[in-house]
């Protein structure tokens, strides 16, 4: 619902609509009138979710201000209500901890800035060899976490950072390195720690993993940004034949909002040009409207939600048939004919799309396994499954990193053993949970996950380049989510 300018209740609250000054405090510091009367609770807890978007403000006391970051929430209903809530005296202050808009307090009711901000973690760019830019920079400081406070002398119209020592140096971006992998790793879990609030952000995925094994599968699809010798966020480009997605994009907190990010999907669209990839995706926060603004300037768009499901594995009912086999187990000569089989098989659901290099690093880094679905003496179905420490899945959960059975009259049946095969695995191998997202676009997959025991713990947005279905279709049985 847009704001009712033509009633508003006053010529102050109509000048604010029209982004003009209304009044003045004490110290000379722009500020909004109180709330009107037209801001429900239900739009105080909208601004609150999305209130991250004034968090890049220098000019903290007058959020009006405008703004050059692209992905940075500017006009409309949502962002004059959080305006209007950031210099609200009539409602109560947070407590000590609190974020309030990317602000916290301090004992005395200060705001203080908060150094690790919530704020977008996924950017994009554009082509080039070597990505050093002498031209760009960032302002880079020795502490990873800073305090930050009132900057007294400007009569806190800006904020400052106490005990900081600010460089300006040019960002490079260049592959990432063996040695690179705990750096960038642990800038990943504080990251996403982070944007989704968690009191211990480097608690993030536990003891799951997604940098080292995916630097292993395939180094050359990993890339680093660096300044001054330092690593400052990562990004991996994941190939499966002519299908490609990207991530964990990832920038260091107190490094978001410089243009980082956007530098560091640079080479990643490089590698999809060169890989030949017809069909690109990524997985994001549906809520963020900086992260879906950003990537549809790059050509991704966003089309159906993506489910992140999870079930109990349950102790053996009765005994099922073993009719699936382990591509490790196989005997090495026979491996190149498997995998050829998967070849045909997933063609069928996508021209192009090829797992084989994500089927061999499973086997050979002792990921998971990868399960093969027989019909007699044709293939079926796979899943490519990680589990333990260090993998995708972490200790106790089997995640099905990718799943498909053959389409046709037998699909849902196949896919119906396949999931069954996937927990009989599980349970073999001592897991305690089965982890697996779908596209919602793949109804008849969801449904039959659904009546299996899965059940929704997350959420996102499958955005696409181009904007077509790809195989997010209604009778595909795929299960991935492009994490």
């Amino acid at each position: 619902m847009a704001p009712p300018c033509s009633v508003a209740a006053s010529r102050a609250q109509a000048r604010l609509l029209r982004g003009e000054p209304t009044r003045r405090r004490a110290s000379g510091v722009l500020a909004p009138p109180a709330r009107p009367t037209w801001i429900s609770d239900r739009h105080v807890r909208a601004a609150r979710t999305a209130g991250r978007a004034t968090k890049a403000r220098k000019h903290r006391h007058d959020p009006r201000l405008p703004s050059n970051d692209p992905g940075e929430c500017s006009g409309g209903h949502l962002a004059l209500v959080q305006t209007l809530l950031a210099t609200d005296e009539d409602e109560p202050l947070p407590v000590i901890g609190e974020s309030r808009f990317g602000h916290e307090l301090d004992g005395h009711g200060q705001e203080r800035r908060n150094a690790w901000m919530l704020s977008s973690m996924q950017y994009h760019g554009r082509s080039g060899t070597v990505w050093a830019s002498a031209d760009e920079s960032v302002s880079c400081r020795d502490d990873r976490v800073s305090e930050y406070s009132t900057c007294h002398d400007c009569k806190g119209e800006s904020m400052v950072a106490k005990n900081e020592t600010t460089v300006t140096s040019a960002i490079i971006v260049r592959p990432l390195r063996e040695s690179d992998l705990a750096a960038a790793d642990e800038i990943m879990r504080v990251a996403f720690g982070t944007f989704i609030g968690l009191p211990e952000p480097r608690a993030f995925m536990g003891d799951a993993a997604f940098i080292e094994p995916r630097w292993r599968s395939n180094p050359a699809g990993a890339f680093a940004a660096e300044v001054d010798g330092t690593v400052i966020g990562s990004n991996i480009a994941t190939r499966w034949g002519s299908f490609g997605f990207f991530g964990p994009l990832t920038v260091r907190p107190d490094l978001w909002d410089r243009g980082i990010g956007k530098r560091l999907l640079e080479p990643v669209m490089d590698s999809f040009t060169s890989w030949g990839v017809t069909h690109a995706g990524l997985f994001t926060f549906p809520h963020s409207e900086k992260h879906v603004g950003l990537y549809q300037r790059f050509g991704f768009w966003p089309r159906f939600l993506t489910a992140i499901m999870a079930k109990r594995v349950t102790p053996e009912q009765q005994p099922i048939a073993r009719d699936w086999s382990e591509f490790s187990r196989s005997p090495r000569e026979q491996r190149a004919d498997l995998l050829r089989a998967c070849r045909d098989l997933t063609d069928v659901v996508y021209d192009g799309l090829d797992l084989s290099q994500e089927i061999e690093a499973v086997a050979d880094l002792d990921l998971g396994e990868t399960v093969l679905l027989w019909s007699g003496d044709r293939l079926a179905g796979l899943a490519v499954c990680h589990f333990g420490a260090a993998t995708e899945g972490g200790s106790g959960s089997c995640y099905l990193k990718f799943a498909t059975v053959r389409p046709g009259g037998s699909g849902a049946a196949d896919f119906i053993r396949m999931l069954s095969a996937c927990e009989a695995l599980a349970r073999e191998r001592g897991m305690t949970s089965l982890v697996g997202g779908t596209n919602l676009a793949r109804v008849e997959a969801y449904k039959l996950m659904r009546e299996h025991g899965f059940r929704t713990t997350m959420q996102g947005v499958a955005m696409q380049r181009p904007n077509e279905e790809g195989y997010n279709r209604t009778n595909v049985y795929v299960i991935d989510d492009w994490r």
